[in-house]
């Protein structure tokens, strides 16, 4: 366990040193494809939403897998996956059949994670950038591939109606005019932490009470930033386009107050990494930051909304 939390911590400074590094050498003018690319990879988390729907372990994982599934279609125009899940594939011909099966999978994660980095590598340059995006698509359309080779999907009933209803929800959200493009990034975002908080939703109900700490320190995080991002960016939609009042609406006390939610919610997810038995607090833990979000960008005019 303890080397599982190592590695888990490695890779993930590993890939904040790597996306920091390839992000910030991209010229201003690119700063548009580059936010639709990372929108599309940010739809990777469609990974646990398949893994959920199609194993079919509860009732209530397989509608919010299946829900999550829609969304993350959605945020990239596309349907993507996760290469990861593959490295848990069992194979019951023996070890040996089992190992060349491992050993294939790291190969094709390998090029994948590859695909990705590269990707937004070429979005530094206007003569690579198409071969970015390119390159991001490809990875992708691989991702998914091999996620849905996982041995442990036994129905694929609801990941299909989940794949075919975001492909339609999602392909004429990416067909908008240039002068849409931030309504239509803000939605991407909002579609991409649903599903991130329905896949962390369904992953805690599926593993309460029996949640190791770190695992629900990692649950928790997930789950208050993807509820978060998902009103708050569905807000900056709304005033995008010009649905929701332009203007910005302030009171006084409005930082503490927000300042209090943001900590309140915060103190629930301590609560249940110390004692996930808890599980009548995890609704408050959703709760909380959909409500942050909104009063987040209520202070904002329409002009300086997140994007």
């Amino acid at each position: 366990m303890k080397l599982d939390l190592i590695t888990s911590l490695y890779v993930f400074m590993l890939a904040a040193f790597i996306g920091f590094e390839v992000i910030r050498r991209v010229s201003p003018l690119l700063h548009t494809p580059l936010m639709s690319l990372t929108n599309a990879l940010d739809a990777i988390a469609v990974v646990g939403a398949i893994i959920l729907a199609g194993e079919h372990k509860s009732q209530l994982a397989a509608i919010l897998g299946t829900i999550a599934i829609v969304a993350a279609p959605a945020t990239s125009s596309a349907a993507s996956s996760s290469p990861i899940a593959c490295c848990a594939c069992s194979n019951p011909a023996g070890p040996r059949d089992h190992n060349a099966h491992r050993h294939a999978d790291r190969n094709h994660l390998s090029r994948r994670t590859v695909l990705f980095i590269l990707s937004l590598k070429w979005l530094s340059s206007p003569t690579t950038a198409r071969h970015g995006v390119w390159a991001g698509e490809i990875g992708m359309a691989l991702a998914i591939g091999g996620t849905l080779l996982y041995r442990g999907i036994v129905d694929y009933k609801l990941v299909a109606i989940g794949l075919v209803l975001g492909c339609i929800i999602g392909v004429p959200l990416g067909k908008v005019q240039m002068t849409a493009v931030p309504q239509r990034t803000a939605l991407s975002h909002a579609f991409g932490a649903l599903c991130v908080t329905l896949v962390g939703t369904s992953e805690f109900y599926l593993r309460a009470p029996n949640i190791p700490p770190f695992m629900m320190a990692v649950l928790s995080m997930e789950v208050i930033l993807g509820s978060l991002t998902f009103t708050g960016s569905l807000m900056a939609a709304g005033k995008l386009q010009e649905i929701l009042p332009q203007r910005p609406i302030t009171y006084k006390g409005q930082n503490f107050v927000n300042l209090g939610m943001l900590a309140l919610a915060v103190a629930v997810a301590a609560m249940l990494v110390i004692h996930p038995e808890q599980i009548k607090l995890f609704p408050a833990m959703i709760l909380i930051p959909l409500i942050f979000g909104v009063m987040l960008v209520i202070p904002s005019a329409a002009r300086t909304c997140p994007r």
